[in-house]
């Protein structure tokens, strides 16, 4: 089972489809109306939230301890340097809060190439602290063989 924050380019739904991998999306969260209708439409997720802040509440007041397989985490960009470090700092509580409470075994996360590396670090620095151990490495789509000359940064904890 898997938690999920951020639709994005939903690729990733039908890479689940297509290799018939046993993944089950319980829980999800994105910021616009779209990626939640869109979560909706594609996965069988019923508890869809409207953003990271309501993510987080429900993990600490839900009273559900399933087990939670993996988090992933797709980043916006964000308007202030602000928002972005709540931003972090939450997805940190949330991580932390999934391994307390859904034993949590595993998190990815997708970082927009455009964020100030200082939350990012305040991020892996929390994660640390709470025991994870953590791979952080700049991605570039043309390399595997993607069209968009872009890049991401990959963040993966176990």
């Amino acid at each position: 089972m898997g938690c999920f924050y951020g639709l994005n380019s939903s690729h990733w739904v039908s890479s689940i489809q297509i290799q018939s991998l046993l993944f089950d999306i319980v829980l999800a969260a994105d910021v616009t109306k779209e990626g939640r209708a869109l979560f909706t439409k594609f996965t069988n997720c019923k508890q869809v939230l409207s953003g990271v802040k309501e993510l987080y509440h429900h993990i600490q007041a839900s009273g559900d301890t399933s087990v939670v397989h993996g988090y992933m985490i797709h980043s916006h960009t964000f308007a202030s340097t602000a928002l972005t470090c709540n931003f972090w700092q939450l997805q940190a509580s949330i991580v932390i809060q999934l391994q307390k409470i859904c034993s949590l075994g595993s998190v990815v996360i997708f970082v927009h190439p455009e964020h100030d590396t200082k939350p990012i670090c305040s991020l892996i620095a929390a994660l640390k602290r709470d025991g994870w151990k953590l791979s952080d490495n700049m991605l570039t789509f043309p390399y595997y063989g993607d069209s968009v000359a872009s890049t991401t940064g990959l963040i993966i904890g176990v």
